[in-house]
């Protein structure tokens, strides 16, 4: 009409351009009013302080510019493309939906629900891993375990914190230990044993130090032999291995006891061999460790509290401390809450997986919404004479749908391979990890499908 009556075809591009940044315009200043609502909530899921300050004339530029490119971007299409129609053809009815322009649409529908089946079994298989970590067995138990290290004066009088601790039923259960679990032992090599070669020596081991109670404290199991013990004079030169360091010594846990270790020209016996246990991440695979007996060389008081009475032992361990230690501040620790901070990036990852789906598919079925609608009312004279013809609703749907169903069988064919690989990867640098299976991408592509149909059907 416009044309019909005078207009030209710049006056109708600048129309649509002007339309187009109007809205980016208007767009950038909700998305700015966005941020300062949820910048608090994303910093906590991203574990990082997150600002933003807005009179910083480089982001003022940086964000009108995206905001000037996204509208000349948007509205550039339309502008050239609706301005060059022909007055006559379109008052006719003659107007046609271009194949290139059909394509182009569905191409970006496409790449949306791309975006959105990746996400979710990715952010199920990220879920389901760190739900693996957190209940798989360590090797100890874990629960109920605080640690307090030796401060100040308290290293050096190792008897007397003994002494208060065991006459304590709550601080009873104790043992010390050189570092913290989390972070337990230190890498060494030269190591020499009963039928070692010189190339052994360059054997990589872990090796710790640990005093009385360690093995009960932890809860460990044996698999071969006995725990270190005071009882036994002799075990403050002998050792326990893990079953990694047999196998690296070649030899069975059974076939290991007894024999002779060697480590920094001081020769002792392995007594005993413990079932591998976690003392790190799980993207670490368990190293072979060397564990022995000092009763001085130790700086970690590890106490396993009574069920329900964690408050008050670290009461008591706190009273102790001000005693043996009053120069220095008490701390403590938790296990359990060590070893979960190991894998803090990876649950921070999860949140933001999280986050970012739900993201994800809502603009997909927006732009499925809005491509239905424009379907919708291209065939509106095509449904009317289906529906003069005796055609059902379910007709109607059936009609409107199906295009959009091959849609996302694209989308997923295109999908699922990336979400495979990508997953894959990310699992791979796990030592220790679930196995993908087929019942979580067929899954995610039923979910895909139900998305769909949901947004098409109601403009249906």
């Amino acid at each position: 009409m416009r044309k019909v009556v005078g207009a030209g075809r710049m006056q109708l591009i600048g129309q649509f351009l002007g339309e187009s940044l109007f809205i980016s315009f208007i767009a950038l200043l909700i998305a700015v009013g966005i941020i300062y609502l949820l910048l608090p909530v994303f910093s906590d899921l991203a574990g990082k302080q997150l600002s933003i300050q807005l009179l910083d004339g480089k982001l003022i530029a940086l964000l009108l510019g995206i905001a000037l490119l996204t509208g000349l971007i948007s509205g550039s299409y339309p502008a050239l493309f609706l301005s060059g129609f022909k007055p006559v053809e379109v008052l006719k009815g003659k107007m046609k939906m271009m194949g290139g322009n059909l394509y182009f649409r569905n191409g970006l529908v496409v790449m949306q629900f791309v975006v959105s089946i990746v996400l979710l079994p990715g952010t199920a298989i990220v879920y389901r891993q760190l739900n693996y970590i957190k209940n798989r067995d360590l090797g100890y138990n874990k629960s109920n375990l605080l640690y307090m290290p030796m401060t100040g004066e308290m290293g050096d009088r190792q008897r007397a914190l003994k002494s208060e601790l065991k006459a304590n039923p709550l601080t009873a259960n104790f043992t010390t230990i050189s570092d913290p679990i989390a972070n337990l032992g230190s890498d060494t090599y030269g190591l020499e044993w009963d039928g070692s070669t010189p190339a052994d020596k360059n054997t990589w081991f872990t090796k710790t130090w640990v005093n009385d109670d360690f093995f009960d404290v932890l809860q460990m199991k044996m698999a071969s032999g006995r725990p270190l013990s005071t009882t036994q004079f002799a075990d403050s030169g002998n050792y326990v291995i893990n079953e990694k360091a047999a196998a690296a010594m070649r030899m069975t846990p059974a076939t290991a006891v007894g024999k002779s270790l060697t480590f920094n020209g001081e020769k002792g016996t392995i007594v005993g061999v413990v079932k591998d246990f976690n003392y790190k991440s799980a993207q670490t695979a368990i190293e072979p460790m060397v564990i022995a007996f000092n009763k001085w060389n130790v700086g970690i008081v590890l106490v396993r509290s009574q069920p329900g009475k964690t408050k008050a032992t670290i009461q008591e361990l706190e009273k102790i401390s001000k005693r043996l230690s009053p120069a220095f501040p008490f701390s403590f620790g938790f296990v359990d809450q060590d070893i979960n901070n190991l894998y803090k990036g990876e649950q921070q990852m999860g949140r933001l997986f999280n986050v970012f789906a739900i993201i994800a598919i809502f603009i997909s079925c927006m732009g499925l919404y809005g491509l239905s609608a424009f379907m919708a009312e291209q065939r509106t004279r095509k449904i009317g004479v289906r529906k003069v013809l005796g055609a059902s609703v379910l007709n109607v749907v059936y009609l409107l749908s199906t295009g959009f169903t091959k849609l996302i069988f694209i989308a997923i064919a295109i999908a699922i391979p990336i979400a495979w690989f990508a997953t894959n990867k990310w699992l791979g640098s796990f030592a220790y990890r679930i196995n993908i299976g087929w019942v979580i991408f067929l899954i995610a592509s039923l979910g895909a499908l139900a998305i769909a149909w949901i947004t098409v059907s109601y403009e249906s």
